[in-house]
């Protein structure tokens, strides 16, 4: 999908925008694989659902992500690409965000330490989003990561694109493949 290296980096985040495609309720699958071909072992992307393109020119996108890393933290999270409210639910949490847009964490889903056991670094892994009005949920290998209600009106996405993340910083490469896209009723 995206490959950055020292000689051409990117100064922003960029994405590979899907548009002729929207569905509201869905179930997508894809397999991916980040590695950092760098020192610091720094690699970041991101799948995007419920989206809004913010600039066409720079495919720049901005909604919910489900969020991947060379790291230990962010596989499986839920963030808020290029909005307000930032990382919505961390792994192993049960979120709902209240209808006065304030987060709380009501329960956990799969441990974090389990959830990172289970990660191959440098391979290929599944992610699985499953959104249905306002309750989104996230698997990775199968375990879920993140089961967020979102009940902030004013914020929240019950529709928009789906995109690729190619993120900013270090040299790395962003693979996926067999993306599956099921619409839910």
């Amino acid at each position: 999908m995206g490959r950055t290296t020292a000689e051409a980096p990117i100064k922003a985040n960029t994405f590979l925008i899907c548009t002729n495609v929207n569905a509201a309720n869905f179930e997508l699958r894809c397999s991916f694989k980040l590695v950092a071909n760098n020192d610091k072992t720094f690699a970041n992307s991101g799948i995007q659902y419920r989206s809004a393109v913010l600039d066409p020119a720079g495919w720049r996108v901005g909604g919910y992500q489900a969020d991947m890393e060379a790291g230990p933290n962010y596989t499986g999270i839920l963030y808020e690409e290029g909005m307000t409210r930032g990382i919505m639910a961390m792994r192993g949490e049960k979120v709902t965000w209240t209808d006065a847009c304030k987060k709380e964490v009501t329960g956990e889903t799969t441990k974090p330490a389990e959830i990172e056991a289970g990660i191959r670094k440098d391979a290929w892994n599944e992610y699985r989003i499953v959104a249905r009005g306002n309750h989104l949920q996230h698997f990775v290998n199968g375990k879920l990561t993140v089961d967020v209600t979102d009940n902030c009106v004013e914020k929240r996405a019950t529709n928009g694109v789906f995109a690729l993340q190619l993120h900013a910083g270090e040299p790395m490469t962003a693979s996926f493949k067999n993306i599956q896209l099921k619409k839910l009723p």
